[in-house]
């Protein structure tokens, strides 16, 4: 935060009497939710769904992605599957 004259900084500390060993784990799960909050903020996160993928989409691809989500789309396909 700040204004014309100043920038303004909160800090905070967490003190622990004893050695608590999964401290190390939380700081990690405060760090990736900050990271995910970040990233949400500043793209819009595209899915894929191979079953709607045609197969013209399927063939852009230009890497194994593209077989991958080729055999994903027709795991349930067993003639094509097959083929």
């Amino acid at each position: 935060m700040n204004d014309e004259k100043a920038v303004y900084l909160l800090l905070g500390i967490e003190n622990q009497l004893t050695v608590h060993y999964a401290a190390p784990v939380k700081n990690l799960l405060y760090d990736a939710l900050q990271y995910a909050a970040q990233v949400e903020r500043r793209a819009k996160i595209h899915l894929l769904a191979p079953s709607d993928l045609s197969l013209e989409d399927l063939k852009r691809f230009r890497s194994s992605l593209g077989d991958v989500l080729h055999f994903i789309k027709y795991t349930k396909d067993k003639t094509h599957m097959k083929s």
